[in-house]
């Protein structure tokens, strides 16, 4: 991942994101001790909203990868299916990756998913967990080759976990040489472009969306500054001071979520092909 990223600023320079986290809506079917969501935050981004970031990310020519989630489960989302089908059909160079608790995740939705151009499913498995919905997701991600498991539960995970800027306590923690989680643009439910992915307090917001185009808010100078600032680990921002990750034993820092949730999973042969050759160029290979 870090080498990916590094690539990508040799060639594009600050000029788009690496990736983008459109959290389409707040709620989440789970409380974790680890995540500090609001299961009871009902806000939601509008359609219209939505959709102008679509267009500008097309026409910003973006071919990155896409999270349709931030704090939130986005299969939660009842508009879920029609949005991933808008951002597929008008972004066919940009990669969809859908993370999610696995909760409502079922082989049907996965199916008709990826029919629409969804490249791939990351199912993080919480406590608590019943062998029953275990069981249905570990048959989901055996049938389906772009269906990876990331264990989540103490005892199993094999990454640090982060302390979300001090939002969460995850105990001792350690500080990044440099951080780049900058590289990705952050858009929360109510249209708040943030720090990153770690800033659920939104303690340093960027722009609006709403009323701010992607370009302006991404390009704006004094961001870029800070942007190279704690990509080189300057950390200067309160919120950068409090941020780490765990410093735990026999774990290492969380860099490729595909990486890790493949470590000792035997895998049986899917049983599915995606349906256009878009998706079968990017189904993950073993």
């Amino acid at each position: 991942m870090l080498l990916r990223l590094q690539i990508h600023k040799l060639l594009n320079g600050y000029r788009h994101p690496f990736s983008i986290d459109l959290e389409t809506n707040a709620s989440c079917t789970r409380k974790c001790s680890y995540c500090p969501t609001d299961p009871k935050n009902k806000t939601q981004l509008d359609m219209p909203t939505i959709r102008s970031v679509v267009d500008q990310l097309r026409e910003w020519k973006f071919k990155g990868i896409i999270y349709p989630s931030s704090y939130n489960e986005p299969l939660a989302d009842k508009r879920i299916v029609s949005i991933l089908e808008h951002i597929c059909k008008n972004l066919p160079e940009a990669r969809v990756s859908v993370n999610t608790n696995g909760d409502l995740l079922t082989s049907e939705l996965v199916g008709k998913l990826n029919d629409i151009g969804v490249a791939s499913f990351n199912v993080s498995l919480h406590e608590p967990l019943s062998p029953q919905p275990e069981k249905r997701l570990r048959l989901i991600s055996a049938m389906y080759s772009n269906v990876y498991l990331v264990d989540m539960r103490d005892g199993r995970r094999l990454f640090s976990l982060f302390n979300r800027a001090g939002s969460v306590d995850v105990g001792p923690i350690k500080k990044l040489p440099g951080c780049f989680m900058v590289d990705r643009m952050t858009i929360r439910a109510d249209g708040n472009v943030v720090l990153c992915c770690n800033d659920y307090r939104k303690e340093v917001i960027l722009g609006n969306v709403k009323e701010t185009s992607l370009r302006e808010i991404w390009n704006e100078p004094e961001y870029r500054k800070l942007r190279r600032r704690i990509w080189f680990g300057r950390y200067e921002l309160p919120i950068c001071k409090r941020c780490g990750h765990e410093a735990r034993p026999n774990t290492k820092l969380f860099k490729d979520i595909q990486s890790v949730s493949s470590y000792g999973q035997k895998r049986m042969e899917p049983v599915y092909t995606p349906a256009s050759k878009r998706d079968r160029s990017l189904a993950p290979q073993r």
